[in-house]
């Protein structure tokens, strides 16, 4: 019922991913730099997540 609500994240999404055939996100070329969406924030996540995997002893 409510899957209108989620349009904007989704269209965020889609307009920082960067299009292979032109080498840039549809964003980058509306403002002229990388933007910071949901995308961004979720592979962010991802990444830092991984990297902490020291055991609380040895930190």
């Amino acid at each position: 019922k409510d899957w209108d609500e989620g349009l904007p994240l989704l269209l965020f999404a889609v307009r920082e991913s960067v299009q292979e055939s032109l080498g840039f996100s549809p964003a980058e070329l509306v403002f002229g730099h990388t933007v910071r969406g949901p995308l961004k924030m979720l592979q962010e996540s991802w990444v830092s997540d991984e990297k902490m995997e020291c055991n609380v002893l040895d930190y």
